[in-house]
């Protein structure tokens, strides 16, 4: 099952020079929901869940717009990005009390496809995403809690991509050349650019770190030469090592992504082969775990988020390509995630994206005109 959100519509951010590079890369990224979840729990009854719906103020209610709920931090504080009725793109901070603020970053278009979407949020409320100008030239953003916007480009880049931020502010994502390849890098706080590549991605390879935790470590995924992906992960000290999870596909749009990582280093993404999407999470002695949660159908899952007790989040479809959210707990245990208003259709449902250390998780979900509504379940 393809990303079908998040970094999901940033693959709409491009300049028309580099919009097939951009899509491809956010495409294969996928960063583009009251009532209770569905268990496997036996002997007893289930604990109960509370969803709460959001809507930010001026979204979208028709089919594909919407609110998206995409990150959580520790305090409780939501993070995503809302699409109206032109389409255009803007990000929202909800806090733990409740309160949603919309926002902007400066210079972000109004046209469609334009405006600002989110990536991360940290614990101590930066906010980092990606917007894109009237031009279409796409820009990094950071964002504090107090409202204070710094535009992000790497020097001599087209484009800017800010994906993950950790708790010390330092900052990674991707840029496109001139020559509209694609690089990573990470920030640090104080503004310096480390730039690096993927090894042995050959000519025409992108390199796509999407996440960085507590230690400094990033992870991400990059795609060779013959468009196989490959799992990314750079650590502190600049070593750089390529994961190729076990069954992952080595044919072009096959292979290995990472998509999230924790302070411990506990590693989570997807594995696709022949056209079919698993889930996987790798341990920090470099064992995988490849997993698809019950009831999955052929199209398989996608892991999304983890926290740092190693409860793990994502979705995944069923034989009939109802699209549902799942909580995987550390002992291998299943919830599934269906928000009680979401419509359960063919490529419809519930996705759940993000969890925090107590918990709480984020996603969104699709009503019965397919408008997109995020959600909070506690």
């Amino acid at each position: 099952m393809g990303r079908d959100r998040s970094l999901f519509e940033q693959s709409r951010l491009a300049t028309p020079a580099s919009c097939v590079l951009i899509v491809g890369l956010l495409t294969a990224l996928l960063v583009i929901a009251p009532g209770c979840g569905t268990s496997n729990f036996s002997g007893g009854l289930p604990p109960v869940s509370t969803f709460t719906t959001i809507d930010a103020p001026g979204a979208g209610t028709t089919m594909s717009l919407g609110t998206r709920a995409l990150a959580i931090n520790g305090g409780g504080d939501i993070a995503g990005t809302f699409t109206d009725s032109n389409r255009t793109n803007h990000g929202f901070v909800r806090s733990a009390g409740g309160t949603l603020t919309v926002f902007d970053a400066p210079g972000a278009g109004t046209l469609a496809n334009q405006g600002s979407l989110v990536s991360s949020i940290n614990d101590g409320g930066m906010i980092v995403g990606s917007f894109a100008d009237q031009n279409f030239v796409v820009h990094g953003f950071l964002r504090t809690q107090g409202g204070t916007f710094t535009t992000i480009d790497v020097p001599n880049s087209l484009s800017t991509l800010l994906l993950g931020i950790n708790a010390a502010d330092v900052t990674t994502g991707t840029f496109i050349d001139a020559s509209i390849a694609s690089h990573g890098f990470v920030r640090a706080s104080d503004g310096t650019f480390t730039i690096f590549d993927a090894p042995g991605i050959g000519s025409g390879g992108q390199t796509v770190p999407g996440r960085i935790n507590a230690t400094g470590t990033v992870a991400g995924f990059s795609i060779d030469s013959n468009s196989v992906l490959h799992g990314l992960l750079r650590g502190p000290d600049g070593t750089l090592t390529t994961l190729d999870a076990p069954s992952a596909g080595t044919t072009a749009q096959n292979g290995t992504e990472v998509s999230g990582i924790n302070s411990g280093g506990i590693l989570i993404g997807s594995i696709s082969a022949n056209g079919i999407r698993r889930s996987f999470v790798r341990a920090t002695d470099g064992t995988y775990t490849v997993f698809d949660p019950p009831s999955t159908g052929s199209t398989g899952s996608s892991a999304f988020g983890i926290n740092d007790s190693g409860a793990i989040v994502g979705s995944y479809k069923d034989a009939g390509s109802v699209i549902h959210g799942y909580l995987r707990q550390p002992d291998g245990s299943f919830t599934t995630i269906d928000d009680p208003q979401a419509f359960s259709s063919t490529n419809s449902g519930t996705r759940a994206e993000g969890i925090n250390p107590s918990g709480t998780i984020v996603g969104f979900f699709d009503d019965f005109s397919q408008a997109v509504h995020g959600f909070v379940r506690k």
